[in-house]
């Protein structure tokens, strides 16, 4: 039975950028002063706005002063176009925000990858050396069965396991191929291999 391996603890990226958590928390602070922003600017554009006769009409009755009520419908337009104005430069905030975040993640991936390098070139070579003594157990095996299929001896006293279904034909070598890309990436010697 196989040993179960433990988990391995990977960081965050923070851990390795003291500045990355700062712009996100920047990111979400605009992100809510511009769905604010769309809220206000949607409620003001959706309200009810007063016709120009009913204020005169309130102001004939004397319910509305009509100077007041043509004053509202001027802050209102004067808003809008503030919203609107907002709305753009929070947007393009967020997009410069978005491409320093970018910008640190990446630096803070390189940093990650200092440390997590030597990890990951060790799970690989885990993987990889079994690997290539299977790939060996496997090329006896593809060798003996072309032997016997040499000598005209008919496969019907055993069952024919060749791997194929999991590995591929020998022609196809899977396995060899899978190993040739571990040595150019640098996580396996040729030797260790052939």
């Amino acid at each position: 039975m196989a040993q179960k391996s433990a988990p391995i603890a990977v960081p965050g990226l923070t851990t390795f950028s003291t500045d990355l958590a700062q712009l996100e928390e920047r990111e979400r602070s605009i992100k809510n002063r511009l769905a604010q922003n769309e809220i206000e600017y949607a409620d003001l554009l959706h309200a009810p706005a007063a016709a120009p006769n009913v204020s005169r009409v309130s102001a004939i009755l004397g319910d509305v002063d009509s100077a007041a009520t043509a004053e509202n419908s001027e802050t209102r337009r004067v808003r809008l176009a503030e919203l609107a104005q907002e709305r753009t430069d929070l947007r393009q905030a967020l997009d410069i925000i978005r491409g320093r975040i970018a910008a640190e993640r990446r630096n803070a991936s390189a940093l990650a990858w200092q440390t997590l390098a030597p990890v990951h070139r060790d799970l690989v070579r885990d993987v990889c050396l079994p690997l290539a003594q299977a790939r060996k157990a496997l090329q006896a095996l593809w060798a003996f069965r072309d032997d016997v299929n040499r000598q005209e001896i008919i496969w019907l006293a055993i069952e024919h396991f060749t791997g194929a279904n999991i590995v591929g034909e020998p022609q196809e070598d899977r396995l060899g191929y899978l190993l040739s890309q571990a040595v150019a990436a640098g996580y396996l010697k040729a030797e260790e291999i052939n």
